[in-house]
């Protein structure tokens, strides 16, 4: 039975398997995927999500969303108008920038599912540690894309599947939540299909700009 990309259709060849999912690789846009019979049950995904730790005056957690937080001061103002996808149950992204005045939002489908951030559009919108966890990351970068205004920045933190990585004994992967896997080339080909003019990669930051 044929295997399908979510992010961009292609043919997916297995890759592994472990704690009984099957991983596939893209041929086409070289992202690694789940079949969908190993997503969790949206009450399973969440009661995972309410485990986390989410004190925001840690400063542990504070440092962990750093570069995002960074990423909006180095190319924003207070003027400007963000939105942080995902913003899980803490909104902690979206806070440390709203101590600093800056107008910033967020959104999470389980926290704060509030509809009406999807009827503006923003200077720039921020997702830490959101896209492993996207069962049609297609769906969810068409969406995101059309969010932002021009001259805008979609930025983006996840850990990166590198060349140098042996998947096999990757932690990343093990987390029952996260069902996709960036690499540099699967970012390009996200730069070139959804039409932004540019993408920054800092590690485990990305930055693409319309």
């Amino acid at each position: 039975m044929e295997t399908l990309c979510p992010l961009c259709n292609g043919e997916g060849t297995k890759i592994h398997h472990s704690r009984n999912r099957d991983y596939y690789s893209c041929t086409n846009c070289t992202g690694v995927f789940v079949g969908p019979t190993a997503f969790l049950h949206p009450t399973e995904e969440k009661k995972r999500y309410d485990s986390h730790s989410d004190d925001i005056t840690q400063q542990g957690y504070q440092n962990f969303v750093s570069p995002c937080v960074l990423a909006v001061k180095n190319s924003f103002t207070e003027k400007h108008k963000g939105l942080d996808f995902g913003c899980g149950r803490s909104e902690i992204v979206a806070k440390l920038l709203q101590q600093k005045n800056y107008n910033s939002v967020g959104y999470d489908p389980y926290y704060k599912n509030n509809p009406a951030v999807f009827t503006q559009q923003y200077d720039y919108i921020t997702s830490c540690e959101v896209i492993e966890h996207f069962n049609n990351p297609a769906k969810e970068f068409e969406r995101l894309k059309s969010l932002l205004l021009p001259n805008a920045k979609l930025i983006l933190q996840t850990n990166i599947l590198q060349a140098t990585i042996d998947f096999g004994t990757w932690w990343y992967k093990n987390d029952p939540t996260h069902v996709f896997f960036y690499t540099p080339e699967c970012f390009q080909f996200i730069q070139k299909h959804f039409d932004f003019s540019k993408l920054e990669i800092d590690k485990n930051l990305i930055i693409l700009s319309v």
